[in-house]
């Protein structure tokens, strides 16, 4: 046939692979491809091919063949059972067939046993009855086909997938009762020995036994015997889950478990062992059950006794310490009683585990301790279980687990940390000095992270312990410290750093309640006091020194509550003395810099002395002056900010006050502004560079507060706002220069008050000319000048309204679809109606009469009137109309033509369309938008009636005859807002 002369073609001139990936994904395609495919299997196991390069290319077209085999039976193509016979008979003896030259590789073996447990799927026990007796037959003589065949069956009917039908559900369930026995005439759990499970069992014990045997007496094949005892517990805890309990504890399977484990091999054998005492210990029952389970396997006995040199096996053993101590917990949780006798032994073993020298094997017990505090704090909850020597109290443990967490906090000598310069300050923690540990050249940077990783759940373990045991942790804490030698500089750096740590994350596990420890004046102010106290600041190695100023600033309100003024001045100066001794380390400046940032704010204005302000000042304006040179290359544009509002704070408590020191920082910035404006360059440059300048002036004013800058220094600061002006007339194109322009004009706005009144409309000009994306942040600025200011801003918004209007219609997009345009102008409508309201709401309505804002008066009020039919907009545009309607006499100056077009406005125009939106059926009375609407409504009836009552009944006179009886509901709507209950 074709088909077999292509094969033919393609085996004799070596292309199985292409006849694999072509031709047979073909066959997937054709109803009866699978017989092909059975064809093809059939004249391989004959020995198609010669020599090992054949040979493998069949095993390639062997693979092919099986997987395509495998979608016939998975998709249900191959219904008849005479069919599946014939393949299962193909199938098993290509398993069993005697291999010539190379060995059958482990791919073509896998698929073989994948396609048998489909075949078992299919038809077990209906069909195919005696599938096991069958597949027992071969376990001996071909043990890794049978394993693997046990394997895959675990995968097609044990393991659960969410892509299962109700019907696989139901047919996996049918295989694996009828495998322990269970049918439907026999619905209870007969005895294990009457089933196939025990010879399955038994099957896997003899071939560990054999592979045993082979290992001692024949060096020669322990290699493949290693593999296959290995395979065969890897097969056999995938049983242990869900099979009956008295099959694993069968003396012949435990006696083969347990031997393994003990002999400690190093081919992975006893790591396998291991997995299936791991399993055993998972297996669900109930938890007395458990216990009596874990008693009778004397397991704490047998780990205890254990000691291995290989990594490997030490973290199989630590993975099981940590399923029994999550087991125990729970069963302690509700019955301490029948737990408590078993906890020392536990706690024994997984001090053993975590104080292991590799963190891959105590980091197994993490989750069981993690567990532990949890069973720790419901005991606490419900109050004390008896005293410490009671085995029932968990606190009793307390002082080994926490010895523990101690010793494996502690960074092994020699340890280099990583003093790269990082690339700004915030990839470095402000909430920890939090050190990238760096093990070696040669270690991958997955090692380092999983240091870190294990030390940072180490300390989550100790926040969880002081929240439950504030009192008895800080008592462990103090020992630490007292258990280190002095002085502290001298002391070694592993259990100093520790120590500092223990100290720095006690406040994080803190409840609100027990939050009082600090401040308090009791304990654990002294400990800080004591630490502030020595000498430790001077320590050569720099990350404790770093760590140290962290404690300063996260417990900076120690020192604030010193009653000792001179001492608390002491200890504060020593902290920037520290600082500035850490400055100059040079890549380490940064970390230094933001510490010194952080302690002005942690100790604030009140904890701060004038000359301990004028030596931290200079610290700062020392390297910010470096960065302003270095055109702020060792610190970004946040946190320089950051650091410029903490000068501001230390200007204020400066022995010179009010400007004198702030000259220093503005006044170089401010030359440096005029030098980039009058030099060369390119604009994006210039305006990139000028943002952060002016981004740097407003963050130092963040510092302080209006009372406290003087003369000298409002003067300062008004010359930093020209300056920011005259970057917008240069450069407002930029929105950076926009930007941090706006921060600035907003900071000085609360800090000079009316000084910044006559700069409004220098700064609104370019601003409203330029903007673009940043037009929500404009409208937000003149609604702060409007609020702040009220009418005294009019003159200036008199030149701003009809730009910003004109400037508006312009960002509204003319490319796109018909809806994208539409959801844009419906945005940019909303910005403008918003600022009108603020206008007229702030007292500055008599501009829209003005001479320059009048002439362009009707496109405002059409646009208004518009906006009406906006829900989110409707509001605060009756809000404006309401306004303007109460003050238009006044504003009008007795020009009774302009009023007169006016009211026009407001009944041909306003009026309708208030009422065409109230009578639409998507205004809902329930709705709070709506709702609000209406009442802005009623006011609005209520001033046109005052206004111009005649002609406003007449108006609802012309309304009745088109849309009903409403002459009632709108003198009812207008006498309840009289009335104040609307």
């Amino acid at each position: 046939s074709e088909f077999n002369a292509q094969h033919t073609r393609n085996n004799s001139a070596g292309d199985a692979g292409g006849f694999s990936t072509a031709l047979l994904d073909e066959l997937r395609q054709q109803s009866d491809g699978f017989l092909y495919c059975l064809r093809l299997l059939s004249s391989t196991d004959q020995g198609g091919g010669k020599g090992n390069v054949a040979q493998h290319e069949t095993h390639v077209v062997e693979f092919f063949a099986l997987s395509t085999i495998a979608h016939f039976l998975n998709t249900g193509m191959v219904s008849s059972f005479e069919h599946r016979r014939m393949i299962r008979e193909v199938t098993l003896s290509l398993g069993v067939a005697r291999n010539v030259g190379v060995p059958r590789p482990q791919f073509v073996t896998a698929k073989i046993a994948h396609v048998v447990a489909i075949l078992v799927k299919k038809d077990y026990p209906e069909s195919w009855a005696g599938a096991f007796e069958e597949l027992l037959s071969f376990s001996m003589s071909h043990p890794e086909l049978f394993l693997r065949i046990l394997g895959a069956l675990v995968d097609e009917v044990v393991d659960f997938s969410a892509d299962l039908s109700r019907e696989d559900v139901q047919r996996n369930s049918l295989i694996k009762d009828s495998m322990r026995g269970i049918s439907p005439s026999n619905p209870s759990a007969p005895a294990p020995e009457t089933t196939v499970m025990p010879r399955i069992f038994s099957s896997m014990v003899e071939i560990i036994r054999l592979a045993s045997t082979c290992n001692v007496q024949n060096s020669d094949c322990s290699s493949s015997s290693a593999a296959l005892a290995v395979l065969s517990f890897s097969t056999m805890k995938l049983y242990v889950s869900w099979v009956d309990i008295n099959l694993i504890m069968h003396e012949n399977v435990i006696n083969a478990i347990f031997g393994s484990l003990t002999s400690q091999r190093s081919d992975g054998v006893a790591e396998a062992a291991a997995d299936c005492v791991l399993e055993i210990v998972n297996k669900g029952m109930d938890e007395l059950m458990k216990l009596q389970l874990l008693q009778q396997l004397n397991l704490f006995e047998i780990l205890s006794s254990m000691s291995s040199s290989s990594v490997a096996l030490e973290t199989k053993l630590g993975e099981i310490v940590n399923a029994v101590g999550v087991q125990l917990l729970a069963l302690f949780d509700n019955q301490p009683g029948a737990a408590a006798v078993f906890l020392q032994q536990w706690m024994q073993l997984t001090v053993k585990v975590l104080c292991h020298n590799s963190i891959e094997v105590s980091s197994q017990v993490i989750p069981c301790l993690s567990r532990f505090t949890m069973s720790l704090g419901k005991q606490q909850s419900k109050g004390p279980a008896g005293d410490a020597n009671n085995p029932a109290d968990l606190k009793a443990f307390l002082p080994t687990f926490l010895s523990c967490l101690y010793r494996q906090m502690q960074y092994p000598e020699g340890y280099v940390f990583d003093t790269a310069e990082p690339s700004s300050l915030s990839s470095y923690h402000r909430t920890s000095s939090n050190p990238a540990l760096m093990t070696g050249a040669g270690e991958a940077e997955e090692d380092e992270d999983e240091e870190e990783t294990y030390r940072n759940e180490l300390r989550k373990m100790y926040s969880k312990i002081v929240r439950w045991h504030p009192d008895s942790t800080l008592m462990f804490v103090g020992m630490a410290f007292s258990n280190l030698p002095t002085p502290l500089s001298t002391a070694s750096f592993p259990p100093c750093e520790a120590a500092l740590r223990l100290l720095f994350h006690f406040q994080e596990g803190l409840s609100s309640k027990s939050s009082k420890l600090i401040g308090s004046g009791g304990m654990f102010d002294q400990i800080v006091l004591a630490l502030f106290e020595s000498d430790v600041d001077k320590h050569q190695h720099y990350e404790l020194v770093i760590l140290y100023l962290d404690i300063c600033v996260r417990y900076g309100k120690v020192l604030i509550g010193l009653k000792d003024v001179a001492k608390r001045d002491v200890l504060i100066g020593r902290i920037f003395e520290c600082i500035g001794r850490s400055m100059e380390g040079g890549g380490e400046r940064i970390k230094a810099l933001l510490l010194d940032a952080e302690v002005v704010k942690a100790l604030g204005r009140g904890g701060l002395s004038s000359n301990v302000a004028d030596c931290a000042l200079q610290m700062v304006l020392g390297i910010i002056n470096v960065n302003t040179q270095a055109k702020y290359s060792l610190i970004n544009v946040d946190d320089q900010n950051y650091i410029f509002e903490c000068a501001g704070i230390l200007n204020s408590k400066c022995s010179v006050g009010g400007g004198g020191n702030l000259s220093l920082f503005i006044s170089p910035l401010l030359m440096k502004m005029q030098e980039v404006m009058g030099g060369q360059g390119e604009k994006v440059e210039k305006g990139a560079f000028i943002a952060v300048l002016v981004a740097g002036i407003a963050s130092l004013s963040k510092g302080l507060v209006k009372d406290e800058v003087g003369a000298e220094g409002k003067e300062l600061f008004l010359q930093a706002l020209q300056g920011s002006i005259q970057a917008l007339q240069l450069l407002g194109e930029e929105e950076c220069v926009r930007s941090r322009g706006m921060v600035l004009i907003h900071r000085m706005v609360l800090l000079l008050g009316d000084d910044v009144l006559p700069y409004v409309g220098s700064f609104l000009g370019p601003l409203v000319a330029n903007c673009d994306n940043d037009v929500v942040e404009v409208v937000q600025l003149m609604n702060q000048l409007l609020i702040r200011f009220g009418c005294k801003v009019a003159g200036s918004l008199e030149n701003i309204i009809i730009p910003f209007m004109n400037r508006c219609q312009s960002l509204v997009p003319v490319d796109g679809s018909a809806s994208q345009i539409n959801v844009e102008a419906v945005s940019i409508r909303k910005i403008q109606i918003l600022f009108l309201q603020h206008v007229v709401s702030n007292g500055c309505g008599a501009v829209f009469l003005s001479p320059k804002v009048g002439p362009g008066i009707t496109g405002i009020l059409e646009l208004l009137c518009n906006g009406m039919e906006i829900k989110e907009g409707s509001r605060s545009c009756v809000v404006f109309f309401c306004k303007i309607c109460e003050g238009v006499e006044e504003w009008s100056g007795g020009d009774r033509a302009k009023l007169e077009a006016f009211w026009e406005f407001v009944f041909n125009k306003v009026l309708v369309t208030l009422w065409r939106v109230m009578m639409g059926k998507n205004f809902n009375v329930k709705d709070a938008q709506c709702l609000r609407t209406l009442n802005e409504a009623s006011v609005l009836m209520r001033i046109v009636r005052i206004k111009r009552g005649e002609r406003f009944m007449g108006f609802v006179d012309a309304l009745s005859g088109f849309v009903g009886d409403l002459k009632g509901g709108v003198v009812g709507m207008m006498k309840t807002c009289e009335e104040g209950e609307m």
